[in-house]
């Protein structure tokens, strides 16, 4: 059991998250047709023309970035958003200083602020990234908490009550619902998902009241007990996970 909740919360962690990428694609094909336009006119001037293919140059190092993050949130992604972002405004700055028709200067001013929304844009994807990565990581080794300390009742049970062994596994199954349901509700953001979520949830905590009403020792009550705690921590994180994946979409 402990392997399939491992392998079901993984999932989630794996799904790319395509959706949450369109604001940002959308602000970046505009900056794309801006700095083409900006080329057509410099076409003619050197430096000019070297500042703008340098700006289309990072822009798509750091559109890049953010896709890479979004897919394995790792720290040289961020570094490199960072590095092609200080360039991007180092080149931008070359740009301005040079331009000397208003066309130019009229189409600096348009990347200039694009460039913050899109700037803007992929920061915030960033950070809700790390927040989500960080939120996943801490339910994954409270699910498995949980999925062990339900294993260790188990054993202790092992030859002695139905009832309990019936609750037991019931409980195992429910928490393996759980973070399916998870899973599920990050891949396709469908409703039924959050319903099923906390449909077994509920379920969970019916067979843990009808286990607590067995007749237990005082290790098992003591083990009851820490899973009782153990699944208001998962469930605090399925929320802030839930959460963060709306925010994720709203974004798009």
């Amino acid at each position: 059991m402990r392997q399939t909740v491992s392998k079901r919360i993984v999932f989630g962690l794996a799904a790319v998250l395509a959706m949450a990428t369109i604001a940002l694609i959308v602000v970046y094909n505009g900056l794309s047709r801006v700095g083409r336009e900006m080329s057509r006119l410099a076409d003619v001037r050197e430096p000019s023309y070297s500042a703008t293919l340098e700006i289309e140059i990072n822009l798509n190092g750091m559109v890049l970035a953010v896709f890479g993050y979004l897919r394995n949130p790792e720290i040289q992604y961020r570094k490199v958003m960072e590095d092609d972002e200080s360039d991007v405004a180092t080149f931008y700055a070359r740009y301005l200083s040079l331009a000397e028709s208003e066309a130019e200067q009229e189409l600096g001013r348009q990347l200039g602020a694009m460039f913050q929304e899109f700037r803007a844009l992929g920061h915030s994807l960033i950070s809700r990234r790390s927040r989500q990565e960080a939120s996943y990581n801490g339910l994954a080794g409270t699910l498995e908490r949980a999925d062990f300390t339900i294993d260790r009742l188990l054993h202790l049970t092992a030859g002695n009550s139905p009832l309990r062994l019936a609750a037991l596994s019931a409980l195992e199954s429910e928490l393996g619902e759980v973070a399916f349901g998870l899973a599920n509700y990050q891949r396709s953001h469908g409703p039924e998902f959050k319903q099923s979520i906390a449909s077994n949830a509920a379920e969970f905590r019916s067979h843990l009241k009808r286990l607590s009403a067995l007749e237990l020792s005082a290790q098992e009550r003591s083990q009851v007990t820490a899973i009782g705690r153990l699944f208001d921590r998962t469930m605090a994180g399925v929320n802030e996970v839930l959460g963060l994946e709306d925010e994720l979409r709203r974004e798009s």
